[in-house]
């Protein structure tokens, strides 16, 4: 399974604790999901399971930090709440790759409010793949 980009990370400012949480301060990233075969052969039609998901030790809490959409018209961009299908701690998203294409679009919204670590998790069948996301705090220059 290929899942680009395998890894996104944002820089935000050093924020005070407890960290504010503003739905408003979000970036929306696209991850492409591909199944191949063993000969590297993309697969079209196949069966997805597609959740997001925190890690523990790294989250501040953030509510809703990572929200999964299903890019129903393909146009790139989110249309919420229609194509909102899971956010983190909701159950998974199930849904194919395109027959023709063989790939599945997906669009993660992302929340910048604090730091934290994420990943966007895919299987399908035997086959396993991840994403790996994460908001990082940096100080900034005097």
């Amino acid at each position: 399974m290929v899942i680009g980009p395998q890894s996104v990370t944002w820089d935000i400012p050093q924020r005070q604790s407890p960290c504010p949480y503003d739905p408003a301060l979000y970036v929306d990233q696209v991850f492409v999901i591909r199944v191949e075969d063993s000969d590297s052969v993309p697969l079209g039609g196949v069966d997805l399971r597609i959740l997001t998901s925190l890690s523990g030790n790294t989250s501040s809490g953030v509510q809703e930090a990572l929200r999964l959409y299903d890019d129903y018209n393909g146009n790139g961009v989110v249309d919420d709440p229609e194509e909102l299908v899971s956010g983190n701690g909701a159950p998974a998203y199930f849904t194919k790759t395109e027959e023709f294409s063989a790939e599945k679009s997906v669009i993660v919204r992302i929340n910048l409010s604090c730091a934290f670590r994420g990943m966007l998790e895919v299987s399908a069948g035997g086959f396993y793949g991840n994403a790996q996301m994460q908001v990082v705090e940096v100080q900034q220059a005097q």
